[in-house]
């Protein structure tokens, strides 16, 4: 929750009024994309930039995203043999389900440290918020993630839904990952918040 941090709704707080915390949701929820990127950027990715097949995904971006809307447009137009469907198939397929996905994760930086419980320790405000946990296939337990930044698993309890980690076990399962952490029972209960 430090100034310029992307996943802080907190920054403008000091002001105190109800502009400054509808600029830090709007910071925290998109705004953070439109400023310009730590001018030290590169030297956080270092192992990002030299994944050969993760630069190649990077180059392709715009092929995915035409992609991404070029299948859901060929799915409507071959289930109903109309442009109508075709257009149907690229609004709701296409367009309508990127913006989906990108507020529900954007929703994990701005919802996510405004509304929630906080059961663990960390250094933030930073909670868990039970409708993006579910609407974003565990990403919303965001206290559980910055309690335990290492953790593949955000939905720690075993009611919180967490698909991701699902998915992170098939593919350790597969041997496509390996070193899966998620923590132990001593570190769950030595960060709890204890409750009067």
């Amino acid at each position: 929750d430090r100034d310029g941090d992307p996943h802080s709704p907190h920054i403008h707080s000091e002001e105190g009024s109800i502009i400054g915390a509808i600029k830090g949701f709007w910071h925290a929820h998109i705004g953070w994309m439109f400023r310009p990127d730590a001018p030290d950027i590169l030297d956080e990715v270092q192992d990002l930039i030299q994944d050969r097949a993760i630069r190649k995904v990077d180059a392709l971006f715009s092929f995915w995203v035409a992609i991404g809307l070029i299948i859901p447009a060929g799915l409507g137009w071959a289930i109903t043999g109309s442009f109508k469907g075709a257009f149907l198939g690229f609004l709701w397929g296409g367009l309508v389900r990127i913006f989906l996905v990108h507020h529900v994760t954007f929703c994990t930086n701005s919802l996510c440290h405004i509304w929630g419980t906080r059961p663990y320790r960390s250094n933030d405000r930073s909670t868990n918020n039970l409708i993006i946990g579910i609407l974003g296939v565990g990403e919303g337990w965001h206290n559980n993630h910055h309690a335990f930044p290492t953790s593949a698993r955000h939905g720690l309890r075993w009611w919180q839904f967490d698909l991701t980690y699902y998915c992170i076990k098939v593919m350790a399962w597969l041997g496509l990952v390996w070193d899966v952490r998620v923590p132990p029972k001593s570190a769950l209960d030595a960060k709890r918040v204890k409750t009067a």
